[in-house]
């Protein structure tokens, strides 16, 4: 079966340690069986953005413990991002193809989660909302290392891969 928003708050019920979580794709199964019948297929898709976006509120609350977070492919949008940066603990965050979030919930992100050191941000739409200042704001962050876009983008010192 395919997970679900549902499914998200279940797992933050009940793994209060979990560390490492990998949701890539969940909650977009419906939104893509109301497109290939076109109907109503923004409104669903609207509806399990939203859903998605409270299961992530969820999970920080219910995984205090989380380090790793996987949302590739995912719908959601920067209500999710702003419930991300509730987290002290979170250190890597996987946002492949993620088509709802914009500079704001980038600023959202880098303001309050201070320990990020790698981002996995790849958008491939078109109209996507994430401009040069989300990508700023995400680098004033001390500890990232890491922006992964559709430009990479590396802040390590040279001594950190190991040359003189």
């Amino acid at each position: 079966g395919q997970l679900t928003a549902k499914s998200v708050v279940t797992i933050s019920a009940y793994l209060s340690k979990l560390r490492v979580l990998g949701l890539e794709r969940v909650g977009t199964a419906p939104a893509m069986e109301s497109f290939m019948s076109n109907e109503n297929y923004f409104d669903n898709m609207l509806e399990d953005t939203s859903k998605m976006d409270k299961a992530v509120d969820a999970l920080i609350l219910g995984c205090p413990n989380l380090q790793s977070l996987n949302l590739n492919c995912t719908l959601i949008s920067d209500e999710a991002l702003t419930a991300l940066a509730k987290s002290s603990t979170l250190v890597h965050l996987h946002l492949k193809d993620v088509e709802h979030l914009s500079d704001a919930g980038l600023q959202a992100l880098a303001q309050r989660c201070n320990g990020l050191q790698t981002i996995e941000l790849t958008c491939c739409d078109e109209d996507s909302q994430v401009t040069d200042a989300g990508l700023l704001a995400l680098m004033q962050i001390k500890t990232m290392v890491h922006i992964g876009t559709d430009y990479e983008l590396y802040l390590h010192a040279p001594s950190d891969f190991g040359n003189p």
